[in-house]
């Protein structure tokens, strides 16, 4: 009975009521500015974890730094040899030049199951922001006629594809003409191809 009293007359004190509430609240404090601090130094660390990924080594900083500049490719001299690709399409690369009659140096063989002819028109002239190709066969007959814009990667190479339907044996030349502003041709070079059969 006499604890029970005391304990009243206690906490009835409004002195003691403040100790004990200012006591709580300093406990609630300390307890949220730990928590704080706990998460900011666990920030911090993950910050510096991070940082030490992202960073190249001092190796590999020096590996890329005395790694050779990339020298450009230079381009064909002369035409190359026509290439087969699953003897399906042959791919063949033409230089200006030539006269009517063929070259033997541009004689692309065609195989009973070869479906198309890609062709590759190597020119100086890159001033032109379409062209033109004319092919027309000596032996007469509709010339196929093919626009072309300038190649953005590589604009000294004119690349395109025909069927061997419209190919046939024949000795042919190639003109290609740049398309000007007003839209008038001009020619810029001139190639010969050989189209021949071969039955193996």
């Amino acid at each position: 009975w006499l604890d029970a009293w005391l304990g009243r007359t206690i906490l009835r004190r409004p002195a003691f009521r403040m100790a004990l509430v200012a006591a709580l609240v300093i406990i609630v404090l300390g307890g949220i500015a730990w928590l704080v601090r706990k998460s900011r130094l666990e920030n911090e660390r993950f910050e510096a974890e991070k940082k030490s990924i992202q960073q190249p080594s001092p190796s590999n900083q020096q590996s890329i730094a005395q790694a050779p500049p990339v020298q450009p490719s230079p381009q064909p001299t002369q035409s190359p040899t026509p290439q087969r690709t699953g003897a399906q399409l042959v791919v063949a690369t033409l230089l200006p030049g030539g006269s009517r009659g063929g070259s033997s140096g541009n004689t692309v063989s065609l195989l009973p199951d070869t479906t198309g002819v890609k062709l590759t028109l190597v020119t100086d002239d890159t001033s032109y922001a379409n062209y033109v190709v004319e092919i027309q066969g000596m032996r007469g007959g509709k010339p196929h006629t093919i626009s072309l814009p300038k190649p953005k990667q590589n604009p000294s190479h004119l690349t395109f594809e025909l069927p061997a339907t419209l190919l046939p044996v024949d000795d042919y030349m190639i003109k290609v003409d740049g398309v000007a502003e007003g839209g008038a041709r001009e020619t810029v070079d001139q190639y010969t191809l050989s189209i021949r059969r071969s039955n193996q």
